[in-house]
C-alpha cells in the first residue's frame, strides 16, 4: 500500500503530534532523533513491545488522516513512531 519513504520533521512538529509538552533534548543540548517505522499492526506491536518493558510516551492513537500511531523512547532518548494506515 505505502512504500518506503523519508520524512523530515522538526522537533517542534514531532512534539505536537506526540502530545509532548516540550522538545526532548540530549545532554549535548540538541533535539533527539525521531524515527518512524511502518508496521502491519501498530496495536499488536505496541502490546509486544510493552510486554518487553518498552515505555511508551503515547499509546496507539488514530489520527484524522487515517493513520494509527504510537510513540516510545529508546534508552538514548530518541523518539520512535510505529504506525500503520487504516484500511478504507
Amino acid at each position: 500500500m505505502h512504500g518506503p519513504g523519508l520524512a523530515l520533521v522538526s522537533a517542534e512538529a514531532a512534539a505536537k503530534v506526540t502530545s509532548e509538552a516540550k522538545v526532548r533534548r540530549g545532554k549535548d543540548g540538541f533535539p533527539r532523533t525521531y524515527f518512524a517505522v511502518f508496521v502491519d499492526d501498530a496495536d499488536r506491536e505496541y502490546e509486544e513491545l510493552r510486554a518487553k518493558g518498552v515505555h511508551f510516551v503515547k499509546p496507539p492513537t488514530t489520527f484524522p488522516w487515517g493513520q494509527r500511531m504510537a510513540y516510545f523512547e529508546d534508552p538514548e532518548g530518541n523518539l520512535w513512531e510505529i504506525s500503520h494506515f487504516l484500511k478504507k
